[in-house]
């Protein structure tokens, strides 16, 4: 696994409407509610040989306060 060249971050819209930015880092995961406006990052410079490779997951609580978690 590795970054794209082009963008490494993970855009969301805050309270205040405003847009945050957090890093990505290789093998780790970004969770929230599901209830976050959210982009990636805007492009700095165009790669051509670049590739951007993304795996969405879900989670579903139980009934017995675990997360099943799926991609």
């Amino acid at each position: 696994m590795k970054k794209p060249l082009w963008s490494s971050s993970f855009g969301f819209t805050n309270v205040n409407s405003q847009c945050e930015y957090i890093d990505y880092h290789v093998g780790k995961m970004i969770i929230h509610s599901g209830q976050l406006l959210h982009q990636i990052a805007p492009l700095k410079k165009y790669h051509p040989e670049d590739r951007r490779i993304t795996l969405q997951g879900h989670a579903i609580l139980s009934n017995n306060g675990t997360y099943l978690l799926y991609w």
